[in-house]
């Protein structure tokens, strides 16, 4: 019986010890680092959320990642079209968004902004926010 017990022990010790260690090395490197702290998930933003992040930081970029027909019938005023998401133009011109500035990327109803928003986090871009409203609810009322 005490065999099995100091097993036990030396088993939960070892496995405390591995998941201890890397939780240190995680810790370590967060804490070694200037760097700010890159978000993993675009932040979803409504429509006044939108209107107040538009009004408090006049550098936020507005990507919208519809189709041209979906444009030409209206877009939010000042924001980057012709970066449609499906036809992969999102991809071809990513780099012409500005890594240092906010950026809201918005579609018709959120299925296409939330894809090109993780895809901004996934390629280094540090603030990003998601319009899941997309045009149809910035348009609802307008």
């Amino acid at each position: 019986m005490k065999s099995y017990i100091i097993l036990l022990i030396a088993t939960l010790s070892i496995v405390a010890c591995n998941t201890k260690e890397a939780q240190n090395e995680n810790n370590e490197e967060v804490a070694a680092s200037t760097e700010p702290v890159q978000n993993i998930n675009p932040v979803k933003v409504d429509k006044e959320g939108l209107k107040k992040l538009m009004a408090e930081n006049p550098d936020v970029q507005l990507v919208d990642v519809r189709t041209v027909n979906e444009t030409d019938l209206g877009h939010i005023e000042g924001a980057l079209i012709g970066m449609d998401f499906l036809s992969g133009e999102f991809k071809n011109r990513m780099n012409s968004i500005d890594k240092e500035k906010p950026v809201v990327v918005y579609c018709a109803k959120g299925g296409r902004s939330a894809k090109a928003a993780q895809e901004l986090v996934d390629n280094g871009y540090t603030v990003v926010y998601d319009y899941s409203g997309g045009y149809t609810d910035w348009s609802a009322d307008q």
